[in-house]
């Protein structure tokens, strides 16, 4: 790629595509590219790596258009994909699961889910992953102020059936 060179790769999701650029000075224009699209705010998702090298120039340029942003950052993730959670370590550590997420503009918040001691006491498959997608949605909206409509573009689901899901879960406003 030429120094001026950029890319636009389009992710097709129906109503909810979006464009992904890509090119040197990206970071810089991205207030410009946001901006033109006709947006005045603007969630970042990132990691722990990237946010270190790229967090403070994405945002002083989405400032400097006058696009407001809200930053959720995730923790990396092992650099060796077999790593697991639940390794030996953490069994003896405690014998528990945790979500760390440490955003720059957010309290450290630490969700644990036990993890059961013998067989006889394993949760189904069904249960864990609600309990852990609970978990989730009460962090995501934690982080995002409880704002219904930020959370639901973050989480990727449509607000009516985030709707659903706060009230199939009992999520009360301020929990977590």
């Amino acid at each position: 790629m030429t120094n001026t060179e950029e890319r636009t790769l389009e992710v097709g999701l129906g109503a909810r595509s979006y464009p992904i650029h890509i090119g040197r000075g990206t970071v810089a224009r991205a207030g410009a590219i946001v901006a033109g699209e006709g947006a005045r705010r603007a969630v970042v998702v990132t990691n722990e790596t990237v946010a270190s090298h790229w967090l403070a120039p994405l945002r002083a340029s989405l400032d400097a258009s006058g696009v407001a942003s809200d930053v959720i950052t995730i923790a990396d993730l092992p650099e060796d994909p077999h790593d697991s959670p639940f390794d030996d370590e953490l069994e003896e550590a405690g014998a528990s699961a945790s979500l760390v997420s440490d955003g720059p503009d957010s309290e450290s918040t630490n969700t644990s889910t036990p993890l059961p001691q013998t067989s006889g006491d394993r949760l189904t498959l069904r249960e864990y992953r609600e309990a852990t997608e609970r978990s989730y949605i009460v962090d995501t909206l934690k982080a995002l102020d409880w704002n219904i409509s930020k959370a639901s573009i973050v989480l990727g689901v449509e607000r009516t059936n985030l709707h659903k899901k706060v009230r199939a879960y009992g999520i009360k406003r301020g929990e977590g």
